[in-house]
């Protein structure tokens, strides 16, 4: 009974393996199946216009800034405007202790009475020596004394009319006041100090007007229309999302001598409801003048690097259902989403746009426009 068992157990493990290996050599069969076709996108290459353009670093500044200074020396006893202040042409903004002044105009005012009431006598002099020397009676030199008398007396009087009035602009101009309707950026005196004539103390800046400052290269300065008014548009990183337009104002005609760059400078009026200063960084952007011509685009997920890490796309066929890499030359943007291809392609080819990292040689696919 044992020896029964034992066959029995052995022809069982034997039909076992058998079925195993039945059901093992038919798996093996399924896998050797060729895989299903890759899905892939296609479409043929953009024809677009390429207007090139080109981008600049640029610094804001204000249409007009100045530094403030008194034209006559004294002691600054009160200061009226801070930094920060928006003050109105002719506003006052510092003083100068007026009392010296003061008293040289009263002095050359007196003075100016006194000449002029010598000059009065030298005329009605000169006056009755007319009559006389018309009569005989005076000779012609008492007569040539009296005109000399009161020629000298007039002319007098003129030159202390002069002193005046210079005395009297310098005691104006003990007075500092705004050039123009602009903002105060800083005080570089302090109240009771002695200021020298021509010691700059104050400076403001007028902003309702901006300038944009860029430096264009040589290989550049050719291809950008250079005219009065010509427009660009300007972006701060401070405000992103934001552009303004901008008008050319004025520009060099000679190279800096260090960087070999030409200086532009446009204008644009200061935007309400935002806060633009000077010393602002951004960024102008100009058409060039170059003829736009077409060239062909491709969606940025139709590149990709080949072993050498250049550009290259896949061109698919339908005829063999495959695709085939090919080298390209990229330029630049068009739109943010695609980029101009300068060789490499042709308009009528299908161009894998979606999928194409996945692809190998020789692999088949399935192509959807």
């Amino acid at each position: 009974m044992n020896r029964f068992t034992r066959y029995t157990t052995i022809f069982c493990m034997c039909s076992l393996l058998a079925l195993l290996n039945a059901c093992t050599g038919q798996s093996g069969t399924e896998d050797e199946q060729p895989p299903p076709a890759m899905r892939i996108g296609v479409s043929r290459p953009l024809v677009v216009t390429d207007t090139e353009s080109y981008s600049y670093p640029a610094t804001l500044r204000a249409v007009r800034q100045t530094d403030l200074s008194f034209r006559v020396p004294g002691t600054l006893n009160q200061v009226i405007a801070h930094p920060g202040d928006l003050v109105r042409k002719g506003d006052l903004l510092m003083q100068l202790d007026q009392r010296d002044y003061q008293s040289a105009v009263a002095a050359l005012q007196a003075e100016l009475e006194g000449t002029l009431a010598r000059a009065g006598k030298a005329a009605a002099d000169f006056a009755r020596a007319e009559q006389l020397f018309a009569k005989e009676i005076i000779s012609r030199a008492d007569y040539d004394m009296q005109k000399s008398a009161a020629h000298s007396a007039a002319a007098g009087v003129e030159h202390i009319r002069a002193r005046l009035r210079q005395s009297q602009d310098q005691l104006r101009d003990t007075s500092l006041r705004a050039p123009y309707r602009g903002t105060i950026t800083s005080r570089l005196t302090e109240n009771h100090q002695m200021v020298r004539a021509g010691q700059v103390v104050m400076q403001m800046h007028d902003i309702a007007t901006l300038e944009a400052v860029c430096h264009v290269a040589e290989n550049h300065i050719a291809n950008l229309d250079l005219q009065k008014g010509t427009k660009a548009s300007l972006s701060l990183p401070a405000l992103p999302g934001k552009t303004f337009e901008t008008t050319l104002e004025e520009w060099s005609t000679a190279a800096d001598p260090k960087s070999g760059t030409y200086q532009l400078t446009f204008q644009l009026p200061a935007p309400e409801h935002m806060v633009l200063l000077p010393g602002m960084s951004a960024e102008l952007t100009l058409e060039n003048t170059r003829p736009a011509e077409h060239v062909l685009a491709l969606p940025l997920s139709a590149i990709t690097a080949d072993t050498s890490a250049s550009a290259s796309v896949w061109i698919y066929d339908p005829s063999t259902k495959r695709a085939q890499k090919r080298s390209v030359t990229t330029s630049r943007m068009h739109d943010q989403q695609f980029i101009i291809i300068t060789s490499g392609i042709e308009k009528d080819e299908l161009i894998v746009t979606q999928g194409a990292s996945f692809i190998l040689d020789g692999m088949e696919l399935e192509a959807q426009e």
